[in-house]
């Protein structure tokens, strides 16, 4: 299967088929950022002459070397254009740089390939637009190559622009539709959350909930509760791959236990879905910390109405 996924994670660990080097023309080690850390992890030595091998490599296209000591066993360098105010092609040629690469892992049968946000560095390529250009770059090979499988991975470690590629993402991945279970799940209960969050005397009482203690109060809501963890698992909600997808995405330990409306903003459907489902069986099948963390506190009414809207 197909994926694009954005991560906050050094460019030079990430163990993926191949990863891709923002190069000059000349093929040489940049002065810092991106790749003068690849060289230095690879080897600086054996890169610096591989490419002198190569030779050059126009604006807009890619090579490959090997990764030599990177945990990739490629790597493709792409040379990206540098902005000059959006009136000398810089947008098509930033996608046509990441279409070569794409086209280039293809070619040598690498099915995942880690990216940098290529010209938005020492290039200034501004960030949407790098995006904009990246993820449709992205998108457009996914589509073309449906049959190849491939998995693409955008290594971001600043916030904002983790952020905003998180959002632009939405827009190009078309998520795949929600079972209807898990929507009507969400639609059943989101109510249920709401109410136990917004009234004081209901988060208090089940802020304290113990699922092996029955409340002698709202025992109504109790055996509601209990209905609602049964279905969650009998309609798909609890998800069994949630703990590849969390460590995948490489969230943050505070935004995995204290969602906010902002974090879960940037996140896909399956990577909400994960996120309740870790909240459902962190602690061993915990039920009583379940309730009176994740509900009491309105974090799975806020995961919910993230899922119906």
């Amino acid at each position: 299967m197909s994926v694009i996924d954005i991560i906050k994670k050094d460019i030079t660990t990430l163990d993926t088929d191949v990863i891709v080097n923002p190069t000059n023309r000349r093929l040489r080690e940049g002065s810092g950022g991106v790749c003068a850390a690849i060289f230095q992890k690879a080897g600086a030595e054996e890169m610096t002459k591989a490419c002198m091998e190569i030779g050059r490599c126009k604006t807009g296209s890619a090579v490959i070397t090997p990764g030599f000591s990177l945990p990739a066993s490629f790597v493709i360098h792409a040379v990206g254009p540098k902005w000059e105010g959006g009136g000398h092609r810089e947008q098509e040629l930033l996608y046509t740089t990441y279409m070569h690469a794409l086209t280039l892992a293809k070619e040598n049968d690498l099915h995942s390939i880690g990216f940098p946000l290529i010209s938005s560095g020492f290039h200034e390529f501004p960030v949407e637009e790098a995006w904009q250009c990246a993820l449709q770059a992205c998108h457009d090979f996914l589509q073309d190559n449906a049959d190849y499988g491939t998995k693409i991975v955008f290594t971001i470690p600043e916030e904002k622009t983790f952020s905003l590629g998180k959002r632009m993402l939405k827009g190009f991945t078309q998520e795949e539709r929600l079972p209807e279970s898990v929507r009507l799940w969400c639609r059943k209960y989101a109510v249920l959350f709401h109410a136990i969050y917004e009234d004081e005397e209901l988060q208090k009482t089940f802020y304290a909930y113990n699922a092996y203690q029955p409340q002698t109060r709202f025992a109504g809501v109790c055996k509601i509760l209990k209905d609602c963890m049964k279905e969650a698992y009998n309609s798909g909600v609890v998800i069994p791959d949630y703990d590849t997808i969390i460590k995948d995405g490489d969230f943050p330990q505070n935004d995995l236990f204290y969602p906010s409306k902002e974090w879960i903003a940037t996140l896909s459907h399956r990577q909400i879905l994960a996120v309740i489902a870790w909240h459902f069986r962190r602690d061993h099948f915990n039920e009583g910390n379940w309730i009176s963390e994740t509900v009491a506190k309105g974090y799975m009414a806020t995961l919910t109405d993230a899922l119906v809207d």
